[in-house]
């Protein structure tokens, strides 16, 4: 239950500002399709709205600049969704392990692609994978944040 308002929170506060609903859904399209340039675009967008500017927001545009070869941006949201997940409500504590754990893994390979691979390396070796319990994570956090390295991946996704 829980889960389900906060969703339905976060769908009021993108629905109350034009095109920003929209935008997102877009954006996490074109990034499952490999277009991040354009889902940057859009993200951009998004906050110049001041919609953006929260955990989801800066996980989705880190990934984004990793796969575009912006390693310094990657990093630097990277470290805001890692600074704003612990005093975010919306999520309850397997959701903000799951989603640091996204954002250290979106901070390492920045630090690899950037031939960074000892700081890389220290960033992984302080994400717990395996402790997340995957059936506490919300499915439209899963669906949006996959998680393939998490040993339970395929068995947990199978459900439903």
């Amino acid at each position: 239950m829980g889960q389900s308002m906060s969703l339905i929170k976060k769908i009021k506060y993108l629905w109350a500002i034009p095109g920003a609903a929209s935008g997102w859904v877009k954006s996490l399209d074109l990034c499952s399709k490999g277009s991040f340039k354009e889902a940057l675009q859009l993200l951009q967008k998004i906050e110049l709205m001041q919609a953006g500017r929260n955990v989801e927001y800066h996980l989705l545009r880190g990934f984004a600049f990793c796969k575009v070869g912006e390693y310094e941006h990657a990093i630097d949201d990277a470290r805001m969704a890692m600074q704003l997940i612990p005093s975010d409500t919306q999520y309850n504590n397997e959701e903000k392990k799951y989603l640091y754990a996204h954002a250290q893994i979106t901070w390492a390979r920045a630090l690899q692609d950037e031939g960074k691979q000892s700081e890389s390396d220290q960033i992984l070796l302080q994400c717990d994978i395996p402790s997340i319990k995957l059936n506490k994570v919300c499915k439209s956090i899963k669906l949006n944040f996959p998680f393939k390295a998490h040993p339970n991946w395929e068995k947990d996704m199978g459900k439903d």
